[in-house]
C-alpha cells in the first residue's frame, strides 16, 4: 500500500453519504453499507487489475466536515473530504484536493451481457463475468481448463454474486440444471 495513502486510511477520509460503491450485487449508496459486510469491485496494485474483495468497517466517520464536489466528464460527481485518496489511471495516488482537471482516474466499467450476466473489464485488456471473478478471487481458483466448469449461481439470480451463492459445476451438469 502507498505510504501517503496507508496513512490516510487512519484519517477517516470520506465520502458523502450518497456516493455510489460498485458491490458485487450492483451499485449501492455508501450508507447501506455502514454496519455490512460484503464485496466490492477494488484494483490490484500488484497484478495491474480489477479484483474482488471483502469489504467491512464501513461507518459514519463524522458531519459537519469541510467536503469538495469532484465532477467527471460524464456529469457525474463524487463528494468527498479534500483528503479523500483517488487512484490515477497511472496507479499513482492523489488526494481529492489535489485533482487537477484533465487528471485520468482508475476507470470501473461492466456491462450486462445478452445471457443476463455480468461482465467486468478488468482494466488489463481483459473482461470476466462477475461470477466467475468472484469465484476465482474470493473462493478458489477457477481451474486451468476453466472453460470446461460453469459458476453456477445457486438460487438462480444471475446478479446474485456473493460467494456464497456460487459454486463450481462442470458444463454438462450445469446444462442439466438449467
Amino acid at each position: 500500500v502507498n505510504e501517503k495513502i496507508k496513512g490516510l486510511q487512519d484519517d477517516h477520509s470520506c465520502l458523502y453519504s450518497n456516493t455510489m460503491i460498485n458491490t458485487v450485487n450492483g451499485s449501492v449508496p455508501i450508507s447501506e453499507l455502514v454496519g455490512k459486510e460484503g464485496f466490492v469491485y477494488c484494483y490490484d496494485e500488484e497484478n495491474h487489475k480489477i479484483t474482488v474483495k471483502k469489504f467491512h468497517s464501513v461507518r459514519k466517520t463524522g458531519e459537519s466536515k469541510e467536503v469538495i464536489r469532484i465532477m467527471f466528464e460524464n456529469g457525474g460527481s463524487i463528494i468527498c473530504t479534500p483528503n479523500h485518496p483517488f487512484m490515477l489511471r497511472n496507479e499513482e495516488w492523489r488526494e481529492a484536493s489535489e485533482l487537477n482537471i484533465g487528471d485520468s482516474l482508475m476507470p470501473f466499467y461492466s456491462y450486462i451481457d445478452s445471457h443476463g450476466h455480468e461482465i467486468v473489464y478488468l482494466n488489463d485488456g481483459q473482461r470476466m463475468s462477475t461470477q466467475r471473478l468472484v469465484y476465482n478471487d474470493c473462493i478458489g481458483k477457477l481451474p486451468k481448463d476453466g472453460w470446461t466448469w460453469n459458476v453456477h449461481h445457486k438460487d438462480g439470480n444471475k446478479l446474485n454474486n456473493n460467494p456464497d451463492n456460487l459454486e463450481m459445476v462442470s458444463r454438462a451438469n450445469h446444462a442439466s440444471i438449467h
